[in-house]
């Protein structure tokens, strides 16, 4: 139930990486931009990070140009997508696509779990162009 969930917050950044249909799409973020969001949550904010994504490790680390994750970052051993979006909600903190419906319930089931503060990958113009979130973000990176 709501009530005992809220016990198992998390202080720690839900960073959703959606790839596969994102990057056919040309819908995905930059690795660029992915890697600035990762270093300001590591070491601006000094949280740490578990990313969500539909993409295994070795395609993220290839879709960010890199060896291995950073330090602080990790990456989900998804069992279920129902689970991650459950687990997402309930983390301090909330990054990603809000153009991702995957993104969007986890922040739905937050609203009635626990304070979650949401960082968009999108610039807030764009964020207004395509009206794709019923729920408001508090910070575009």
């Amino acid at each position: 139930s709501f009530p005992d969930i809220r016990k198992c917050r998390m202080d720690s950044v839900a960073f959703h990486l959606r790839l596969g249909d994102f990057v056919l799409n040309k819908k995905n973020i930059s690795s660029e931009k992915v890697l600035d969001a990762l270093k300001y949550f590591t070491r601006t904010k000094s949280l740490n990070v578990r990313i969500y994504s539909d993409a295994n490790y070795n395609q993220i680390i290839s879709f960010l140009r890199i060896d291995r994750l950073p330090k602080n970052v990790t990456l989900s051993n998804s069992i279920s997508p129902m689970l991650d979006i459950i687990e997402m909600s309930l983390a301090s903190y909330i990054c990603g696509n809000p153009e991702s419906t995957f993104v969007e319930w986890s922040r739905f089931l937050s609203s009635e779990i626990i304070n979650q503060y949401s960082y968009a990958l999108i610039s807030k113009s764009d964020y207004y162009s395509c009206r794709c979130s019923p729920i408001s973000w508090d910070d575009f990176l």
